[in-house]
C-alpha cells in the first residue's frame, strides 16, 4: 500500500513538474523566439499559423475564457483544446505553448537548451533570491535544487 501510495505521488509530481517546466521552458522559448527570429522571413514556423484560443480579442489579446478564480488551470484546458503547440497573446507579448509530452521532453534537453530566466523574472529575484525559477542556470542554488529534482522528474526506462 505505501509503495502504491509513493508511486502515486512520484506520477503526481512528475507531472506537475513537467508541467511547470513546459510553462518555463514555453516563457523562456517565447522571448527567445520574439526576440531572435519574430523579424526573420526564414523561420521554419509561422507564429500565425499556430492553433490559439477562439475569440481573441484586439488589443488585449487571448483573455476571453481564462477563469479568474483559475487562470492556470483553465489555460492548461485550453491548452489541451488546442493540440501539443499553440499560441497564446496576451496585451503585445506571444506566448507560444507546448502541452505534448514528446515536446517538452525534446525542449527539456540540456544538451540543446539551457535556462534563459527572461525579463520577467529578475524583479521577483529580489524578494524571493536566487531560487529555482529566478537563479541562472550556473548558479550553484540552481544547480543544488536541479540535482536534486532531476531524478524525480526523469522517467526511468
Amino acid at each position: 500500500m505505501v509503495a502504491e501510495a509513493e508511486a502515486s505521488l512520484r506520477q503526481w509530481l512528475n507531472l506537475t513538474l513537467a508541467a511547470g517546466a513546459g510553462l518555463v521552458v514555453v516563457g523562456c522559448l517565447s522571448q527567445w523566439w520574439a526576440a531572435s527570429c519574430w523579424a526573420s522571413k526564414d523561420r521554419d514556423v509561422d507564429i500565425a499559423t499556430l492553433p490559439h484560443p477562439p475569440r481573441r480579442v484586439p488589443f488585449i489579446g487571448d483573455v476571453v475564457g481564462i477563469k479568474l478564480g483559475k487562470p492556470v488551470q483553465s489555460v492548461l484546458e485550453q491548452s489541451r483544446d488546442l493540440g501539443p503547440i499553440s499560441a497564446r497573446k496576451v496585451l503585445r507579448t506571444l506566448i507560444v505553448t507546448v502541452s505534448g509530452a514528446d515536446l517538452v521532453g525534446e525542449l527539456s534537453d540540456e544538451s540543446r537548451f539551457r535556462k534563459f530566466v527572461g525579463l520577467h523574472l529578475p524583479p521577483l529575484r529580489r524578494i524571493v533570491g536566487d531560487a529555482l525559477f529566478t537563479a541562472e542556470d550556473g548558479e550553484p542554488n540552481w544547480q543544488l535544487a536541479h540535482d536534486i529534482l532531476t531524478p524525480a522528474c526523469t522517467a526511468k526506462r
